[in-house]
């Protein structure tokens, strides 16, 4: 086990005591704000990888260009299908950083759907992992 994952597992057995945010802060400034002040310090973890906050920070932001390259309007919604990983956690902060909202695409689901919620919806663009490429094809 890694340094970094054990710290990571550490975190989630400590109590630590109830914190207030403003409430007139969206959920990707708050993040902005903790991956500034702890850019080394562990963010989230999967059964394969683990990203600290810089990292995380660094791939959203790739994530959240890719969007906004692809003409895609703040305020749109995004599909997101990505199985339970660090990438689905990136996806989520990258639609946010892009003034979009995601709407959750769960890859367990039968491949019809999948795109019947996604026709449905109207989405303009779909982030996946190439794995799950031809569902949406």
């Amino acid at each position: 086990m890694t340094q970094f994952r054990k710290e990571m597992e550490n975190s989630y057995e400590t109590e630590t005591p109830l914190r207030y945010y403003d409430i007139f802060q969206c959920l990707h400034e708050l993040f902005l704000k903790q991956a500034s002040l702890l850019p080394d310090n562990p963010a989230v973890l999967d059964s394969n990888d683990a990203l600290n906050y810089g990292g995380l920070n660094e791939l959203s932001n790739r994530i959240a260009l890719a969007i906004v390259q692809q003409g895609i309007a703040p305020g749109s919604f995004v599909g997101l299908c990505a199985s339970r990983s660090l990438h689905s956690v990136a996806g989520m902060v990258g639609v946010l950083k892009a003034g979009c909202a995601w709407v959750p695409l769960d890859a367990d689901y039968p491949a019809e759907r999948l795109r019947f919620i996604a026709d449905d919806a109207s989405l303009p663009l779909i982030l996946t992992l190439r794995r799950f490429r031809e569902t949406f094809s």
